[in-house]
């Protein structure tokens, strides 16, 4: 036996038996390189067979000469990735020892040893490597839809205000109350200045919560670039319902305390989670939509945005969005806009849904309390893929959307396939799963779960009759849920600028709030407003519900004697003074010249 240096085994050239080979125990690793220093030289012991022979080594001497080390080059060392702890093992191999015997040449040797481990990340969707596409598509799995879609609960009235408070339940509204008195008492015991006007802090009522969501909501339908402004008083600047209710200086000072929830003291840690100023509040929204309202079968998954260009770590970036920087929101809804569930986004860090598999991640936590019910789900192709359509399926869920051609699993025919205008082509698994291409202005590829490559007939914008794809038909009239909620929220936002981000974040939950009750007193409201009118209607019985509203004084018309305060015109020329005989009658002294 010899004991050479370690780093021989690496670039030194070692001759024997044609069987004869190093066992190398190694494990995966991410990708770090390594450098020559990194890397643990030691003497480790090699049989005496293995060692390079005297042609090899350029010399006449004995073979049980020390080898030297040569100096690892930076290809074989971006091969060799190695955990520190981790060394390379050279075992001996002769007689009966660890290694097995070779029965055709006799020799001692052993294998390299390369573990490969499977494995996937919580969430990751695991699915087999490869899919049997077929011209026709044998097998339509027809999933019924179980659910009971309407509300679970019955209505206290048909009013614009009873539906905003279905949704704004007691326990949303408690912990506003609860988290902003909690706050005022925080700012106070830090304030430095004895005037300040957090010193006149009061607790904060329902009641006058509810007066200050009645107004906030009315800024929404009355755009001010200054909040002070809407209780001025001047010809330009005149809402006699704002100082009627409620002083400035009480607005504001609700508006510095209002918080979501509790913020640690000195000595406790800080909360691991990057949501935890408005975890409470987003938690009772979800939970109480799941509580009162059941969605009906068609539902579609995108994101929005919310607009935020300060400085946060986990603010996102989406081009094709009209706030292009901002809070990133993962929404699940129903084609007219109403919100079901929904997720904030706070990188690649986010314990729940980042990382990797991130988009299987996000599918699976917004539709877990919709499985297996029947429902069918819309995607772009951020989202789809040939994996999670059948994990969907698997789980009784239709999947319908556009594909990105470099997924896994595409079935490499149809993404490689050169079309015509509209021509298409299309490939179907076994499991019922459908890839389509279609050429129109441009080639779009499409996934589907529930309908196969059929075409149907459709009436354009012009009257004329066109064929499409039923995937692109269905697509287009299921999957715009999100864009319409945008739309709704983009008529009067809510949102004002602060350098404090759940604020904006929470301020655009309550907008939500108004969006949901909308679109559920369309479905069962019984009437038919616009929504300014709704909310005109909500944002009175906020203000009003406890008070009486103050009408102002219209002027006085003129009454028949109207007459008698002017004077008579004169047959003279020259003009003189008279008095006025309703102003005489009554002892006052009033000249009127004419």
């Amino acid at each position: 036996m010899k004991t050479v240096n370690s780093s021989v085994l690496v670039n030194t050239q070692i001759t024997g038996s044609e069987d004869t080979t190093l066992t190398m125990s190694t494990s995966r690793r991410s990708k770090k390189r390594t450098s020559p220093s990194d890397c643990e030289v030691r003497d480790v012991s090699i049989p005496d067979n293995l060692l390079p022979s005297s042609s090899h080594a350029g010399s006449q001497g004995s073979t049980k000469k020390r080898c030297k080390a040569r100096e690892l080059s930076e290809d074989v060392i971006r091969e060799i990735v190695l955990d520190s702890d981790e060394e390379y093992n050279v075992s001996s191999s002769s007689g009966d020892e660890s290694t097995e015997s070779d029965d055709s040449s006799g020799e001692a040797g052993s294998e390299v040893i390369v573990p490969h481990p499977v494995s996937s990340s919580p969430g990751r969707i695991d699915s087999p490597s490869s899919f049997i596409w077929s011209e026709i598509k044998e097998n339509s799995i027809i999933i019924p839809f179980t659910g009971r879609p309407g509300l679970k609960v019955e209505l206290t009235g048909q009013d614009p205000s009873d539906f905003f408070f279905l949704v704004a339940n007691d326990e949303f509204v408690n912990i506003i109350i609860r988290e902003t008195n909690a706050n005022a008492v925080d700012i106070l015991s830090r304030s430095p200045l004895p005037r300040s006007r957090i010193t006149e802090w009061k607790d904060v009522t329902r009641d006058e919560l509810e007066v200050f969501f009645g107004l906030l909501f009315l800024m929404g339908n009355i755009r001010l670039n200054r909040i002070p402004y809407y209780w001025k008083r001047s010809n330009l600047y005149d809402f006699p319902i704002f100082r009627q209710n409620m002083s400035r200086d009480r607005f504001m000072l609700i508006l510095r305390a209002l918080h979501f929830s509790r913020n640690p003291k000195e000595n406790d840690a800080i909360p691991t989670d990057p949501l935890y100023k408005v975890r409470p509040v987003l938690d009772a929204f979800v939970n109480n939509m799941n509580m009162i309202y059941y969605p009906e079968k068609n539902l579609s998954l995108d994101e929005s945005m919310v607009l935020w260009r300060g400085r946060l770590y986990f603010r996102q970036y989406i081009k094709s969005k009209r706030h292009k920087y901002g809070l990133k929101l993962y929404v699940l809804s129903e084609p007219s806009g109403l919100v079901l569930n929904f997720c904030v986004y706070t990188g690649a860090q986010d314990c729940v849904i980042g990382g990797r598999g991130h988009t299987d991640k996000v599918v699976k936590y917004l539709l877990q309390k919709f499985l297996n019910a029947g429902h069918a789900v819309y995607m772009d192709n951020f989202y789809n893929s040939v994996n999670l359509c059948l994990h969907l399926l698997q789980n009784n869920t239709y999947v319908t959307g556009t594909l990105q051609g470099n997924r896994k699993n595409n079935p490499l025919d149809v993404v490689n396939k050169k079309l015509k205008r509209g021509e298409s082509f299309s490939r179907h698994t076994n499991e019922g799963i459908s890839v389509m291409k279609w050429r129109d202005k441009r080639e779009i590829l499409l996934i589907s779960s529930e309908h196969d490559a059929d075409f149907v007939d459709v009436q354009t914008k012009f009257g004329t009759i066109s064929r499409r794809p039923k995937m692109v038909v269905k697509y287009n009239q299921f999957m715009g849920g999100i864009d319409r909620m945008d739309q709704l929220l983009a008529y009067y936002p809510l949102e004002r600028k602060s350098l404090r981000w759940y604020m904006k974040l929470g301020l655009h939950l309550l907008n939500l709030v108004m969006n949901n009750a909308y679109c559920l007193f369309k479905k069962y409201g019984g009437r038919s407003r616009s929504l300014l009118e709704f909310r005109d209607n909500v944002i009175a019985s906020l203000i009003y519900k406890n008070t009486i509203p103050m009408i102002r004084d219209a002027p006085k018309p003129l009454g028949e004697n109207k007459k008698n305060h002017l004077p008579s015109k004169s047959s003279e020329k020259r003009s003189q003074r008279k008095r006025c005989r309703v102003c005489y009658s009554k002892g006052m002294r009033k000249d009127v010249s004419t």
